[in-house]
């Protein structure tokens, strides 16, 4: 069930429970939807209700308000106008309290507050239909008060709440990026493209070429076995004469141990290839002008390798007048701990007394969730596996390479990452590489939008390029 119809489902229960209840909407669900439905069909049977809809503070009312001009540039005037008309009131708790109400309220909502007081309490059980909409558990009194007038509906399990976060929207834009031909990196990679190619044709496959390294356990076949048997095919054996010049040749690619070698050696290779492709500095520059672009988005950058993303983290501080980007990775070195006002930590007793204290890999991805969640920094830069446990809000999504994992595959394991509805993501890969054809094998699904950058220069691909990890 895809998230509107997820409501659907929780408001004709709110219905059938008399108009009476609490919807427990969390993460990833949009909690704006319950409450424009249950708005539009309350005040379109009934066009002279009053509504009042209390909120924590001025941001909550402000998204209310905004949401019912964004209807109206729809051409969905309802909301708007009666707001308008004063048919609908928007009060905080705090102004609430000191101007409750002396008749009933048609219907009061309460949407996304904290806490449920002993004044809105009375608030809602003097209205005629009442509906508390919140993203989270409240504390035991406010969760206590609301079992009486407003008991929890049963709602949004965990297994349609992952299916809704694994098909979120997805605005995908593709940025494809060059190395200049005459560059020592274009040079390499052509070096790395022509041995794996001439491996493969030694090998047959990918699958062979391995068990010429490891063997087989499945068949129980040695390396040695399979090496004796390729060089065997090749033409090679232990009574070749020497004399001649092609067996020399033949023994010299085509012995046994030099096909064990040549596939330990090729698949270091494969390694080099992929390191130089996802850990590219040519993305360097394009990232930074997608944060540029998105100041007040929270972004999240996912990089193949935990050493690049240290690189971005650098090189978008480098670029500012002050830190912007938080590592949240493993391949970092400690660091000196840091206060809020920007002074050294130091030891206050003990051995270390008088020593800076230093930050390990997981202080430094607490202290960088955090510095995000305060909007102290609005970029983190990330490995391919992130903690599944990162508990951030996000607006942008970057890629540096197609061989990370797909956005799917992110969305359905962090199920703390709430994400923007739609999504937009950007994904960075290397033309004529194997990044460009992982990105020609993808499968997309009808949740995504795929649109290409386009680039000034464009160079042909390479046929030689073998896609593998």
């Amino acid at each position: 069930m895809i998230e509107t119809e997820l409501f659907n489902v929780a408001v004709n229960q709110w219905r059938d429970k008399k108009g009476m209840g609490t919807m427990i909407c969390p993460k990833p669900l949009d909690c704006s939807i319950p409450l424009i439905t249950v708005l539009s069909n309350v005040l379109t049977r009934s066009p002279t209700a009053n509504v009042l809809i209390l909120v924590d503070g001025f941001t909550d009312r402000l998204e209310v308000v905004n949401k019912f001009k964004e209807l109206n540039d729809k051409g969905e005037t309802l909301l708007l106008s009666k707001f308008n008309d004063k048919h609908i009131f928007i009060y905080s708790q705090d102004y609430n309290d000191g101007h409750e109400r002396q008749t009933n309220v048609f219907l009061t909502i309460c949407y996304k507050t904290n806490t449920i007081n002993e004044s809105t309490y009375r608030t809602l059980f003097l209205s005629r239909f009442k509906l508390v909409i919140i993203d989270k558990v409240l504390d035991s009194k406010s969760m206590t008060y609301l079992s009486k007038i407003c008991p929890t509906l049963d709602t949004f399990r965990q297994q349609e709440l992952d299916a809704v976060r694994i098909n979120t929207p997805v605005e995908e834009v593709l940025i494809p990026l060059r190395l200049d031909s005459d560059s020592e990196d274009a040079k390499l990679l052509d070096k790395y493209n022509k041995e794996i190619s001439t491996s493969i044709n030694i090998f047959g496959s990918f699958d062979v070429m391995n068990e010429a390294r490891i063997g087989n356990s499945k068949t129980n076949t040695s390396a040695l076995d399979t090496c004796n048997r390729i060089a065997k095919d090749n033409g090679w054996n232990l009574n070749l004469d020497m004399s001649i010049e092609l067996n020399r040749e033949i023994d010299k690619y085509y012995n046994p141990l030099a096909i064990n070698d040549r596939a330990s050696r090729t698949f270091e290779l494969i390694r080099l290839r992929s390191n130089l492709l996802s850990n590219n500095n040519v993305k360097l520059k394009e990232i930074n002008d997608i944060v540029e672009e998105n100041k007040d988005k929270k972004i999240l950058i996912i990089n193949k390798r935990g050493e690049f993303a240290s690189d971005v983290t650098n090189y978008l501080n480098t670029l500012n007048d002050k830190d912007i980007c938080g590592n949240y990775h493993d391949k970092v070195e400690n660091v000196i701990a840091i206060d809020d006002n920007g002074n050294i930590i130091y030891y206050k007793s003990g051995a270390k007394k008088g020593l800076p204290k230093y930050l390990g890999v997981t202080s430094q991805k607490k202290q960088s969730q955090r510095n995000f969640n305060l909007n102290k920094i609005n970029v983190l830069s990330t490995s391919n596996s992130p903690d599944k446990e990162l508990d951030i809000d996000v607006d942008v999504v970057i890629i540096t390479s197609p061989l990370c994992e797909d956005i799917r595959s992110y969305l359905y394991r962090m199920s703390n990452l709430n994400v923007s509805n739609p999504l937009k993501l950007y994904t960075l890969y290397i033309k004529g590489t194997m990044e460009e054809k992982r990105i020609e094998e993808r499968e997309y699904d009808r949740y995504r939008t795929v649109s290409t950058k386009e680039i000034d220069v464009d160079i042909e691909n390479n046929d030689d390029c073998v896609v593998v990890d």
